[in-house]
């Protein structure tokens, strides 16, 4: 078995080499372009914080065992992301220098925290979300009056989506389509969004957006009442 430890600790320095490697062509890609807004508002200042303390952690705990390896490796990894957090300040940001590193440290983190959830909305973003709005806005126009609190709703939800989201477009292409029954429309828009099988909760979550829908005017029209009785029933 010797041989075979000796062959393992062998390729583990070789590891160490390609990591050493893997960190300096990492880096060097980054530092080259430190100086743009983009690449330094693209390191997560909080995200690189809790990789280092989680890595001196791990490090004091390698030094307590004498794992020289591993002490190796894990400073490689504090000492990349100690640069990414310098760049990720923007302090080679052309202008940004003179506002000093803890101004900067706090102007990032602020960017940071109005991005925290964008990919969390991304996973989350309901399946076939365009035509929940395309059937939200045709529900709003179904009386040929918009209201503003029903503008807003489905603003509300496009934006939560990061779905492009225009009233006026919208009604554009409803008069290019040359709608005969706009009840029939609608009705076309629910069955082809049915028709993409939607999980069953997200279905139950339509209902509950078509009938806030329809008394964001606080007002139930005619054509409102037979929609809702015709929809809710598919």
């Amino acid at each position: 078995m010797d041989w075979f430890e000796r062959l393992i600790d062998a390729f583990i320095w070789i590891s160490l080499l390609m990591s050493v490697v893997q960190v300096y062509l990492q880096t060097n890609k980054i530092w080259k372009r430190k100086h743009e807004r983009v690449v330094a508002e693209s390191q997560s200042i909080a995200g690189l914080s809790l990789l280092i303390l989680n890595c001196l952690i791990w490090l004091i705990s390698y030094i307590m065992k004498n794992d020289i390896e591993s002490i190796i490796d894990t400073s490689l990894i504090i000492a990349q992301a100690m640069v990414f957090l310098l760049v990720g300040t923007g302090l080679w940001v052309r202008g940004q220098r003179k506002m000093g590193f803890w101004r900067l440290v706090k102007q990032a983190l602020r960017i940071e925290k109005k991005e925290a959830n964008y990919l969390l909305k991304r996973f989350f973003k309901p399946q076939n979300a365009e035509i929940i709005i395309d059937i939200l806005h045709n529900l709003a126009m179904i009386d040929e009056e918009f209201d503003e609190r029903e503008k807003k709703l489905i603003e509300f939800f496009a934006m939560e989506w990061n779905i492009p989201y225009s009233a006026e477009t919208k009604n554009k292409e409803r008069k290019q389509r040359v709608v005969q029954n706009k009840f029939v429309d609608l009705r076309n828009k629910l069955l082809d969004y049915l028709s993409r099988d939607p999980p069953v909760e997200q279905v139950a979550q339509l209902k509950d957006l078509i009938n806030e829908m329809i008394l964001a005017d606080e007002k139930i029209t005619s054509e409102e009442k037979l929609v809702s009785g015709e929809l809710l029933g598919i």
